[in-house]
């Protein structure tokens, strides 16, 4: 009579255990999903730097190759002048969809040696890149040396 006894007293025992369990296994569940969530976002965002940063680089090195070719010295050029201002370059997927777009400026440092005929000229370019996705930015700096006419013997 007592195992009678006993059963009468845990009936509804099971059902209650079997919900508290399932409520623990659901926090789990959507705590795991929220981090998921979350860490998908973070690695979108330094994709996406990553890409600026990129973009901003071969901007720059764009800009290097161009860049002389494109500005007329006269020797009158003075230390930070702008030689080149907000020259764009925009990268697209293959689906043509704009991954990153770069503005670049150019500015005139210095005249470094003089070799007669020819100088030793100082640019630095600097390339602000941002993404349309997420709003991600990058500036970089390069400085350059170019060989050119010297102004003093045309």
């Amino acid at each position: 009579m007592n195992t009678i006894a006993s059963r009468q007293k845990q009936q509804g025992a099971a059902l209650i255990v079997g919900l508290v369990l399932l409520m623990i296994l659901t926090l789990l569940g959507v705590t795991g999903l929220s981090t998921a969530t979350l860490e998908v976002a973070m690695a979108d965002n330094m994709q996406r730097g990553q890409y600026a940063f990129q973009g901003a680089e071969s901007a720059l090195v764009s800009e290097m190759r161009a860049a002389p070719a494109q500005v007329n010295l006269d020797g009158t050029e003075a230390r930070g002048q702008l030689l080149r201002d907000d020259i764009a370059y925009s990268y697209s997927d293959a689906s043509g969809n704009t991954i990153v777009d770069v503005a670049v400026d150019t500015t005139f440092q210095d005249y470094v040696s003089d070799f007669g005929e020819a100088s030793q000229v100082h640019f630095e370019s600097r390339g602000v890149a941002r993404t349309p996705a997420r709003g991600a930015q990058s500036i970089q700096r390069a400085g350059y040396f170019v060989l050119a006419p010297n102004p003093d013997a045309l």
